[in-house]
């Protein structure tokens, strides 16, 4: 993960990390003759992706948190080729569309954020909303388009939840390992919107993001949300053309919501629903203009220098060194004419 930043955002996101989990969704349709082989593949899977979301969890480097997810979803993908159902097949190459997309973004600004800061740390990144607030932005509609519906990767877990319904262990898998993915970057988001001890006051000197990562995040985060909103025809131009080769169709779908056997996912109302979320807030929540100051943390975040009245603050201190100079100089201004005055009178 130390490539440069494009380079990175290419290769660990849609092309090198998906070749060999490709090369499993192409090999699926023969995998339907071997249950014992299909089981074991679904089973390591199901366990990398929870192991990933666990370790991901422990981890406050950015690039590392996105190492994990990475290969915790190559997991998902590649348990969805050990169940080896039409709907499972479908749900894969679901996820490998839209997770990359999402992943670039993530990993460009991420990139874009440490060549400012020259820090990869979570940590930080506290107050990058005040300070890189384009950047903060590209992170945030990055991490929401990979948790929250109506977004695709939401619906390609949709799907695979429903392909594996009938496998109540690769059921508990799932829902421990979406449950760690919410923690890990939702701890992530909250780090990024909150203002913390490390937080800037002012945003950085001149512009803190090129021209050209500018235009380019701001086009995968078009994309990310366009291609999502239009999960109708990826499925049936891109997806089901493949799926349905090898497989009956396990998905209909309108321009608007995807059915299947188990229900089905109103992508035009979840889309609805989040931008009238998004509106209100923008209109009820107002920014305050207010100082912002470093949280108080018992000391810890403060150098000490021991003297006199140290705890009055540096500011009253030099108040009060002022007026005991001044007061030092007219007394001895007093002493030096006390004879003079002695002598006159």
């Amino acid at each position: 993960m130390v490539a440069p930043t494009p380079v990175s955002a290419l290769l660990h996101s849609a092309t090198m990390v998906n070749l060999g989990v490709y090369l499993l969704i192409r090999m699926s349709p023969n995998l339907a003759g071997s249950p014992s082989l299909s089981a074991a593949i679904a089973l390591i899977g199901g366990v990398t992706f929870l192991a990933s979301c666990i370790l991901a969890i422990t981890q406050s480097n950015a690039k590392k948190v996105l190492a994990w997810s990475t290969i915790g979803n190559l997991g998902l993908i590649t348990m969805c080729v050990g169940v080896s159902t039409p709907l499972a097949v479908t749900a894969a190459v679901v996820l490998l569309l839209y997770h990359a997309i999402s992943k670039a973004l993530l990993f460009l600004a991420v990139g874009v954020v440490k060549e400012r800061l020259e820090s990869e740390d979570i940590e930080d990144m506290q107050g990058l909303r005040t300070s890189m607030p384009f950047a903060s932005t590209a992170l945030s509609v990055g991490i929401l388009t990979i948790v929250l519906p109506p977004f695709g990767m939401f619906a390609s877990k949709w799907l695979i939840s429903e392909a594996a319904v009938t496998f109540p262990f690769l059921t508990f898998l799932l829902g421990v390992g979406f449950a760690g993915m919410v923690v890990f970057y939702f701890k992530w988001m909250g780090t990024i919107l909150s203002v913390g001890p490390r937080v800037r006051s002012t945003p950085l000197k001149g512009d803190p993001l090129g021209r050209n990562y500018r235009w380019t995040l701001g086009s995968l985060m078009v994309g990310a949300v366009a291609l999502s909103a239009l999960i109708g025809p990826v499925l049936r131009y891109l997806v089901l053309p493949f799926v349905e080769r090898h497989f009956p169709l396990p998905v209909g779908t309108d321009d608007l919501t995807l059915f299947t056997s188990y229900g089905e996912f109103p992508v035009f109302l979840f889309l609805l629903f989040v931008a009238i979320i998004f509106l209100g807030l923008s209109l009820i929540v107002r920014p305050e203009e207010r100082e912002v100051t470093t949280a108080y943390a018992c000391g810890e975040t403060f150098d000490f220098e021991y003297h006199g009245n140290y705890y009055l603050g540096e500011e009253r201190v030099g108040q009060g060194i002022a007026l005991t100079e001044g007061a030092g100089a007219v007394l001895v201004g007093v002493v030096l004419l006390l004879p003079l005055l002695l002598e006159v009178l």
